[in-house]
């Protein structure tokens, strides 16, 4: 099962986020078993990353091999993780880098028949050209996580405004989410396609 990670690094800034890239020697792309890769500054300061993995063994792996040594070589200092299962991904296909705006939405008390159904409602009119990259699923520390990519801000905008605040209101009994933005700093284009891009099970929730 692939599974998503919020990697909250308090310490540093994009210069040295930039360096522990270029210590990776990635090549512009995700490293074996890596699905996707996103970064920006923080909403508290410091970096985010949000990477998905094709399996808990291979991001340890590569945590153990690359991001654990070389982080703490430039000066940061280990990371606050937030885990989630992938329950469904969307992926239009378009490069990483065309992304400007990557959210990461947190809904408390929200299940998986409950997120299903919302996003339903969401999407009743197809998915936004827009929206570049799609991922959700249940966190480990309770609630629902939607994470995704878009090609602006105004377009996320919208969409939010037409189609999503519009089907929240219908369900009051859901927590109002917390919606945190990144502007993309940097991405890593996949070495391989998305497994199941472009299926059902979590294109929408709140704002994507």
């Amino acid at each position: 099962m692939a599974v998503g990670f919020i990697l909250d690094f308090a310490s540093g800034g994009t210069e040295a986020y930039d360096e522990v890239i270029e210590r990776m020697r990635l090549d512009g792309h995700t490293p074996t078993g890596g699905l996707f890769h996103v970064a920006g500054a923080g909403p508290r300061g410091g970096i985010r990353v949000v990477d998905v993995w094709d399996s808990d063994d291979a991001f340890e792996a590569f945590a153990a091999r690359k991001i654990r040594p070389i982080t703490a070589e430039v000066g940061l200092a280990p990371p606050q993780i937030v885990r989630f299962d992938v329950h469904g991904t969307r992926d239009a296909g378009a490069p990483r880098r065309s992304m400007r705006l990557f959210q990461v939405v947190r809904f408390s008390g929200l299940d998986e028949p409950g997120f299903d159904a919302m996003d339903g409602e969401i999407l009743a009119t197809g998915v936004p050209e827009a929206m570049v990259f799609h991922v959700n699923g249940p966190a480990e520390d309770g609630g629902w996580v939607v994470a995704d990519g878009w090609t602006s801000r105004e377009a996320r905008d919208a969409f939010l405004e037409a189609r999503v605040y519009p089907v929240a209101a219908k369900h009051p009994g859901i927590t109002p989410p917390r919606i945190e933005d990144l502007d993309v700093h940097a991405t890593l284009e996949p070495a391989a396609p998305v497994a199941g891009a472009g299926t059902a099970g979590g294109a929408g929730g709140a704002g994507g």
